[in-house]
């Protein structure tokens, strides 16, 4: 939903840290997520973030730069992350 209402320049991606992404396939045709979800097993793509605790957000500039990192997932975080998604892009 944020993604749609932010509009361009901000995309949700998910990384899927199952070790076993067979398992988690059925799941995700299921729920039919309107973002892409990279299967990622390793943790490679996530280790690359730096990621110590999942759930993890990660907002990351059109440049690729890490801006800001959350870890868990809260009321408070649901509800303030649309308008800092909205000043970064504004940043930018």
């Amino acid at each position: 939903r944020l993604q749609r209402e932010v509009g361009a320049g901000f995309k949700v991606v998910s990384i899927n840290v199952d070790r076993d992404s067979d398992k988690a396939r059925p799941m995700l045709a299921k729920l039919q997520l309107p973002f892409p979800v990279l299967m990622d097993a390793e943790s490679d793509i996530l280790g690359g973030f730096d990621a110590f605790s999942l759930p993890m957000s990660v907002l990351v500039g059109s440049n690729g730069k890490v801006l800001e990192l959350h870890s868990g997932f809260d009321d408070v975080w649901a509800r303030d992350v649309r308008g800092r998604v909205t000043e970064l892009l504004e940043a930018q």
